[in-house]
Parts: structure tokens; sequence; C-alpha cells
């Protein structure tokens, strides 16, 4: 019989979770560049987190969407090293209120001397359909 490692089962438990969708952590809905142009169910009073990837120096990631009632931004952070051309992540934080459908959606806009000024190419652009659904009841109620 196979003896598998722990790091070996760890790896393939990841795989797995990253194969099923938006993540979900510390009772928060993550979505990532992987969730582009998906439909996305969130319960309503669960925080959403939108990740997106960008390259320090070269523009900013800038939301596209009108906010309904079924979702509020409570806030955004960019982290990067602090060097040109280096990795980094926007993350827009949501609050999700009433139940509903909409599209979220962001462009990236580049800032960079002699690069075009939009994210139109289809590579920089992000939007997802969002369905807030009901909030799910505390336990023991």
């Amino acid at each position: 019989m196979p003896v598998f490692s722990v790091r070996t089962m760890f790896a393939a438990g990841i795989a797995i979770a990253m194969a099923a969708g938006p993540a979900v952590a510390a009772n928060s809905t993550i979505i990532t560049e992987a969730d582009n142009g998906k439909a996305v169910a969130v319960p309503a009073s669960q925080p959403l987190e939108v990740q997106l990837p960008g390259t320090n120096g070269t523009g900013y990631w800038v939301l596209d969407s009108d906010l309904t009632p079924q979702l509020s931004l409570s806030g955004r952070v960019t982290h990067s090293v602090k060097q040109a051309g280096a990795p980094e992540t926007t993350i827009y934080y949501f609050r999700p209120h009433l139940p509903g459908t909409v599209a979220l959606k962001a462009h990236y806009v580049r800032t960079a001397p002699g690069e075009a000024h939009s994210g139109t190419d289809g590579k920089e652009t992000f939007a997802v359909i969002l369905t807030v659904a009901e909030a799910l009841p505390a336990l023991g109620s």
C-alpha cells in the first residue's frame, strides 16, 4: 500500500479546494482572478474580499460597478514590495447586505509611460456575477 506524506496530502487538499470555486477563509468569501467571468454566490452578512493582481508602478485597479443595496464597499488595500515591477495585490473588501444579483466589474488602469491607459484588452478586466443569498440562520435559532 502506498504511503503518502503529510505534505503530499496537504497539497492535494489545497488543489481540490482551489478547484471548487471561491475560497472561504475565516468567515469571509475570497474571490480572485481565477473567478473572473464566473457566477459566485455569497451569503448576506458574510464579508467578501476581491483580490486582484497587478504590478507595482504600472497602474491600479478601478471598480466599474455602481454599488447597489446588495453590496457596500468597506475598504481597499494594496499589498506590494516597494519596488517597481514587483507583484502586488489589490484587495477590495465588501459587505453583502440584501439578497439579489449584481455584476461586479473592475479594470486595470495603466499609468506606466508608453502604455495604453485603459484595461480594455480583455486581459486587464475583471467581472463576476455575484448573487447575495439569504443569510444562514445562526446555530440554535
